[in-house]
């Protein structure tokens, strides 16, 4: 309490700290890989709950399949580009 401005700095060490060690990068890169699959998964079953649900949803079902499948579309010819150079 009689140094706010260390308080600050160390918390800033730290983050410096995780943000360079490997660890901390393994466990980014495997926790958002983790949310990505989690997130894939639950779009493919609300699209098929769509296209369970007859006339009635061929709307959603459409426009959830086209949103998912221009999103991975896009992502890959971004990383294909990205890979090129």
């Amino acid at each position: 309490e009689k140094h706010p401005v260390l308080e600050v700095a160390f918390v800033e060490m730290a983050h410096e700290v995780i943000r360079t060690a490997p660890w901390g990068l393994m466990w980014r890169v495997g926790l958002g890989s983790v949310l990505s699959v989690v997130d894939v998964i639950t779009d493919i079953n609300v699209i098929l709950n769509f296209r369970a649900g007859g006339v009635a949803q061929a709307g959603y079902y459409y426009s959830m399949l086209l949103s998912l499948g221009s999103s991975v579309l896009l992502q890959t010819i971004i990383t294909i580009m990205q890979n090129k150079g």
